[in-house]
Formats: structure tokens, C-alpha cells, sequence
């Protein structure tokens, strides 16, 4: 009985020697499991946060790039630009002064020319007054001369206006004048022109003999001139030429139409610009600088110049100048 008692204490004293034993290795087991885990989870998540940190430094980088090139670009577009304003600015200087010298050269030319026709003139008619008996036919061809040398005056007149209106030296001769006398010369004057191509000139001038302008009459009288003689010019042959005018309300009022086809709407932008020329047949030259100097002096004048659609696929110009 006591050899059993002591088998059973030592049995129970080494059972719990072996539970000691395995639970401290459990135990240990157990903590270094998790000790492995911790480091490795700790790694991973070193690998994700420097995985994130490459990321953002990619995009970082990327975006960088693409500043310094959108930098580069604007940089680039503004020195060209500022280098293409300095040409321009240049090559407009250039082109003032160039504009400036021609308007000079061709305003003093014009002097010249104009002060020698002057001259010839008087000398023709110096010579009719003396030569009393000189013949009919004699008399028909000075005054022939006379008058190609009154046209090339208007002609000279006209290029020394040009030259003031590009030069910015126009300015305006403001005076008294009757219209009635200027508007009812206008169809005379024209006359032999117009007869060279078989076109009449209808006039429907609505101005009282005192009815005043006040304004420079060299002006005035040269718009006229300029938009008679295209209509002229450019009105098929054996056609009317009809010019209407009137004074209300210190605005003079003209309408002139001819019998040519109405313009493009290209053309009648281009007009008055004298970039439009149209095919020269026969006679016909066309449309001119002429129309483009009009414009000029009227808008100096301050009025109004157009071109319109007339009755039965014609063409009817329209003028108002005011009164100052």
C-alpha cells in the first residue's frame, strides 16, 4: 500500500512537472509566434508606405515636368511674341515713314505739275485773246487743250489731297458757297466724256440758287467729280447716267446711278478701299482709285458714301455731306 501511494505522488509530481514544462514552451511558442508576426506585418507595411512614398514622388516628379514644360511654352510664346510686336513695330515705323516720304514726293511732283499746267494754260489762253481771227477749227482744238489741261489739274488736285490725307496735314477750307452753280456745272463739265462712250447725263438737281454750304468747296467738288466720272467709266456704252440732289436740314443729298450690273457683295466691301479693279473691256476701266479717295474725303468731311442695288439691275450711289 505505501509502494502505491508513493508510485501514484510521483506520477502526479511528474505530471505536473511535464504541464509546467509544456505550458512555458506554449507560452513561448506562442510569443514568438507572435513576435514573428508583429516584425512581419511591421515590414509589410514599411513595404506599402515606401511603395506610396514612390508613388508620390512619380507624380511629384511628373507634375514637375509638366510645369517646367508649360513654363518653357508660355516663355517661348511670349519672347516670340514680344519679339514679333518689336518687328512689327519696326516694319510699321518703317512703313509710316516710307508712306510719309511717298505722300511728300508725290504731293510736291504735284505741285510742280500742277504750277507748269498752269502755265500752259495761261499761255493758250493768252493766245485766243490775241489771235482774234483765228479759225473756227483753230479755237475748237485750243479749247480741247484747255480743257485736258483743267482735267489734269482736277487730277493733280486730287493727288495733292491724297498726299495731305496720308500725310495727316488735310485740312478744311471752310466757306460760304452755292451749291446750285457747283451741282449744275458737274453734268457740263463731264459732257465731252460722257458723249466719247454715247452716255447721257440726266440731272434732277432739287437745290435753290441761294441755298449755302458751308464747308471747303475743293472738297466737295472733288467727291463729285470722282463719283461722276466711275459712273462714267464704268457704265456700259449708249447707257444713262442720272444724278439726283438735294439740300434738307444743312445735309446735302446725292444719288447718282448708272447702268452697270450691281456689284458683288465682295466688291462693294472693296469699293471704296481701292483694292477692287474690274476687267478692263474695251473703254471700260472700271473701278478705280477714285472711289477710294471719295471715301477718304468724305469721311474727313464727316458724311456718308455708299453703293446700292438701283432699279432693274443697276447701280446707285449715295452721298451725304453735312454742312458745317
Amino acid at each position: 500500500m505505501g509502494d502505491f501511494k508513493g508510485a501514484y505522488e510521483y506520477g502526479l509530481l511528474l505530471s505536473n512537472l511535464t504541464q509546467e514544462l509544456y505550458s512555458d514552451d506554449l507560452k513561448n511558442s506562442i510569443s514568438n509566434l507572435n513576435s514573428t508576426l508583429e516584425i512581419q506585418e511591421r515590414e509589410l507595411r514599411i513595404h506599402e508606405l515606401e511603395k506610396e512614398k514612390r508613388e508620390v514622388e512619380f507624380w511629384f516628379l511628373l507634375a514637375l515636368l509638366a510645369v517646367v514644360i508649360a513654363a518653357s511654352i508660355i516663355t517661348f510664346i511670349l519672347l516670340n511674341n514680344r519679339k514679333r510686336n518689336k518687328i512689327s513695330a519696326i516694319a510699321q515705323e518703317k512703313l509710316t515713314e516710307l508712306s510719309q516720304y511717298k505722300a511728300a514726293f508725290y504731293s510736291n511732283m504735284a505741285v510742280e505739275l500742277k504750277e507748269s499746267i498752269e502755265g500752259i494754260e495761261s499761255g493758250l489762253n493768252e493766245f485766243i485773246s490775241e489771235e482774234s481771227d483765228l479759225k473756227q477749227s483753230s479755237k475748237g482744238a485750243v479749247n480741247f487743250a484747255l480743257h485736258n489741261a483743267n482735267k489734269v489739274k482736277d487730277r493733280i488736285s486730287q493727288i495733292l489731297v491724297a498726299s495731305e490725307i496720308d500725310e495727316g496735314t488735310i485740312k478744311q477750307e471752310k466757306e460760304d458757297f452755292y451749291l446750285h452753280p457747283l451741282l449744275h456745272a458737274l453734268p457740263k463739265n463731264y459732257s465731252q466724256e460722257a458723249g466719247i462712250r454715247g452716255l447721257s447725263i440726266v440731272s434732277d438737281i432739287q437745290v435753290e440758287s441761294n441755298d449755302v454750304f458751308k464747308g471747303d468747296r475743293t472738297l466737295v467738288k472733288l467727291v463729285l467729280q470722282n463719283l461722276l466720272y466711275n459712273a462714267i467709266r464704268n457704265c456700259p456704252e449708249n447707257n444713262q447716267i442720272s444724278i439726283k440732289a438735294n439740300m434738307t436740314d444743312n445735309l446735302l443729298k446725292v444719288e447718282l446711278n448708272e447702268s452697270s450690273p450691281v456689284p458683288s457683295h465682295k466688291q462693294q466691301e472693296e469699293l471704296f478701299s481701292g483694292a477692287h479693279k474690274s476687267k478692263k473691256t474695251d473703254k471700260l476701266v472700271g473701278f478705280g482709285l477714285g472711289l477710294s479717295l471719295a471715301k477718304r474725303i468724305t469721311d474727313v468731311i464727316g458724311g456718308n458714301i455708299g453703293v446700292y442695288p438701283g432699279p432693274d439691275n443697276t447701280t446707285t450711289y449715295t452721298l451725304q455731306l453735312p454742312s458745317s
